[in-house]
C-alpha cells in the first residue's frame, strides 16, 4: 500500500480558491442540462445546484440504482432547504466505456423533444492498471474523452491513430491519464473555434479544471501503483 501525503498548508498558501459564490448562478427554470457522472462527488454537487436554481437535470450514470440514490438524496436535500422547489430530476443511461452506449443515450435524450441547455461532461475515470475498454481502445482514454467528446468533429484525416491507443500494457498509469486531460483540452479548444467560425457566439465552451477535490475519482490507485510497482 502507498500512503499520500498532501500538505494543508501548502495549498492554502499556494493554491488560490475562486471567489464565485453558489449565490451567482442565475435562475435556470425552463433550462434543461444533462450531467454524467452525477451519482457522486463534483458531478452530485453539479447536478444538486443546478436543480436548486430551477435546471430540469438528467443524471447520466452507469449504475441505475445508484443514479436513483442520488434522485433521492437531492430531492430529500431541497426538501429542506428550499421547500419551494420542484425539482425535475430523471435519470439517462450512459456507459461512456462503450461508444455504442454513448450513441443510444443521447437518441434517447433526443426523442424526449427537449432543447439542451447545459452539458456537463464530468464523468471520469482516475489512475487504473492499463485496460481496453468494449471498443478496444485504453480505458482511461476512452472514458475520459472519446465517451464523452464526439471525436469525429475534429479529428483531421491522419490524425490520432487509435491503434496506439490499443496498447494498454504499455503505458504507466499517470500517461494515460495525463494523454486523455490534454486531449479534452485540445477537443475544447477545436469546438470553441469551430462554434465562432460557424457563428454560435451564444454557445460556450469551457473545459474547467476544479482543483484537487476528495471524490471517488482515485479509488482505484493503490491497484495503479500495485501495478507500476510490478514492472
Amino acid at each position: 500500500m502507498l500512503d499520500c501525503v498532501y500538505d494543508v498548508d501548502y495549498w492554502k498558501t499556494y493554491v488560490q480558491s475562486s471567489n464565485f459564490s453558489l449565490d451567482q448562478i442565475p435562475d435556470l427554470t425552463s433550462k434543461v442540462a444533462i450531467v454524467t457522472g452525477a451519482n457522486v462527488g463534483l458531478g452530485y454537487e453539479t447536478a444538486l445546484e443546478l436543480a436548486r436554481n430551477g435546471a430540469h437535470v438528467f443524471l447520466a450514470c452507469r449504475n441505475k440504482t445508484k443514479a436513483l440514490l442520488a434522485i433521492e438524496k437531492i430531492e430529500r436535500e431541497l426538501a429542506e432547504t428550499a421547500p419551494h422547489l420542484y425539482p425535475k430530476l430523471d435519470f439517462l443511461f450512459l456507459d461512456l466505456a462503450d461508444l455504442r452506449s454513448v450513441a443510444r443515450s443521447a437518441n434517447a435524450f433526443l426523442t424526449k423533444g427537449l432543447r439542451l441547455d447545459i452539458l456537463v461532461n464530468n464523468a471520469g475515470i482516475g489512475l487504473i492498471p492499463p485496460t481496453l475498454s468494449k471498443d478496444g481502445v485504453e480505458l482511461v482514454f476512452a472514458i475520459n474523452h472519446l465517451g464523452s467528446m464526439n471525436h469525429d468533429l475534429i479529428l483531421p484525416q491522419g490524425g490520432i491513430q487509435f491503434g496506439t491507443l490499443s496498447l494498454a500494457d504499455e503505458e504507466a498509469p499517470i500517461v494515460n491519464y495525463n494523454r486523455s486531460k490534454l486531449a479534452n483540452i485540445l477537443y475544447v479548444k477545436a469546438l470553441a473555434r469551430r462554434l465562432t467560425a460557424a457563428g454560435h457566439d451564444r454557445v460556450y465552451v469551457n473545459a474547467v479544471h476544479p482543483g484537487y477535490c476528495m471524490t471517488d475519482l482515485d479509488v482505484n490507485v493503490e491497484n495503479a501503483v500495485g501495478y507500476v510497482a510490478a514492472q
